[in-house]
């Protein structure tokens, strides 16, 4: 069987197909391992885990159907690292002695953090090969399969960031009775920053709060091009805004405008990805394809 990137028979689907994407949501699982191992060390837990992820998916390109099964892979490594995740903290909470009444740390925010990187380390690469592959070597089957990996990899992408919101913004919050209330802008980020704190809580506290909501943008700026600038303006302060808020209202956190502004910036940076495709991909075409994600 000849070995051509980007190349499937987009007729079949076969068993063997399955049992690749089995092999590949593996092969993401075991990308985490040494990241699990180096928390507290961010160059390996941020950097390893993304090169793992985007070798182990260009290999998966090699074969044949490999867009389709890598995408499905995705779904099953995020669902699969999400119930696992469900299933240790409430084993944790019910061994202990005030179940279900405050945050035992069996997570932290860098474990899921970096779930989310070796999904996105593998859906940029997809994307990126796709976005600047010349367009007389982009045929309809290219095209039709790269929809196919986004629509398999999405679902346990949303899956994960759903059960990461619900655990990150309510679960581990309960019985927290924190009512701090910073309105100086960028007071929060010098402190992270200070000798008192590590550099490691530092970066962990940025990326936490530019990744939190950037999802939203992302995919609102991909299923829904056609939305107002006025709403992708100001849909971020709102979200942020509620979130923060509800913390300082229900005693369940602290409301903080540092984390407000990093929330909005990650928001415009998802949502900008879509309209930056668009124009990349516009350039190396000439025009003759405007976009990557007809179809989603």
């Amino acid at each position: 069987m000849q070995n051509n990137l980007y190349r499937a028979d987009r007729d079949s689907f076969s068993f063997s197909d399955i049992v690749f994407a089995v092999i590949f949501a593996v092969g993401y699982f075991l990308c985490a391992l040494p990241s699990f191992r180096n928390i507290g060390n961010i160059v390996l837990q941020v950097f390893l885990s993304l090169f793992l992820s985007a070798v182990l998916t260009v290999g998966g390109l090699l074969l044949k159907n490999g867009l389709k099964f890598t995408g499905i892979a995705l779904s099953i490594f995020t669902v699969f690292e999400t119930l696992l995740g469900i299933y240790v903290e409430i084993k944790a909470q019910l061994a202990s002695e005030t179940p279900f009444k405050g945050w035992i740390y069996v997570f932290y925010y860098d474990k899921p953090m970096t779930v989310g990187i070796i999904w996105g380390a593998a859906f940029f690469v997809v994307t990126f090969l796709r976005l600047f592959l010349p367009l007389n070597l982009t045929d309809k089957t290219i095209k039709n399969d790269y929809i196919l990996f986004f629509k398999g990899c999405v679902p346990g992408f949303l899956f994960f960031y759903a059960a990461c919101f619900f655990y990150g913004f309510l679960f581990v919050r309960l019985g927290a009775a924190t009512t701090g209330l910073n309105l100086i802008p960028f007071d929060t980020l010098a402190e992270y920053f200070s000798p008192a704190m590590t550099t490691y809580e530092g970066i962990i506290y940025i990326i936490g709060n530019l990744i939190c909501i950037m999802p939203i943008g992302l995919f609102l700026g991909l299923y829904r091009p056609e939305t107002k600038k006025s709403v992708f303006i100001v849909l971020p302060f709102i979200l942020s805004i509620l979130a923060e808020g509800s913390q300082f209202l229900f005693h369940i956190g602290d409301c903080d405008i540092d984390d407000v502004i990093l929330n909005v910036i990650g928001f415009y940076i998802g949502a900008s990805m879509r309209f930056l495709c668009d124009i990349i991909r516009k350039k190396i075409t000439g025009g003759k394809e405007e976009t990557i994600f007809g179809g989603i």
